[in-house]
């Protein structure tokens, strides 16, 4: 599977940086930035071993999750007792597509 360059979210042109190698902290996999209209994505875990695409394709899921809720205005995952399912809602949605031959 390809991680695009760049995305059509809400009407935004979103740009896609993978890999980004994260210095600000080690513990994300990726990240969302609405003032620039960008998301991030880690190629490599904080121990330097290279991350598989699917964790890559289903953290892109995550922050195209986020953008779509801050866009709308919805702000749901903005509580981090709603955002704690996020990560699983993304592994559901990924399996549905890899199951059903939209991911190559």
């Amino acid at each position: 599977m390809k991680i695009p360059k760049k995305l059509k979210v809400m009407g935004r042109n979103i740009k896609i940086i993978y890999p980004y190698r994260f210095k600000e902290r080690t513990d994300l996999l990726g990240q969302w930035d609405a003032a620039s209209n960008t998301i991030r994505l880690a190629g490599v875990d904080s121990g330097n071993q290279k991350i598989s695409k699917s964790a890559v394709f289903i953290a892109l899921l995550e922050e195209v999750l986020h953008a779509v809720d801050q866009c709308t205005g919805h702000r749901v995952f903005d509580n981090e007792d709603n955002h704690k399912g996020l990560p699983g809602i993304c592994e559901g949605i990924y399996q549905v597509l890899l199951d059903n031959g939209y991911l190559k």
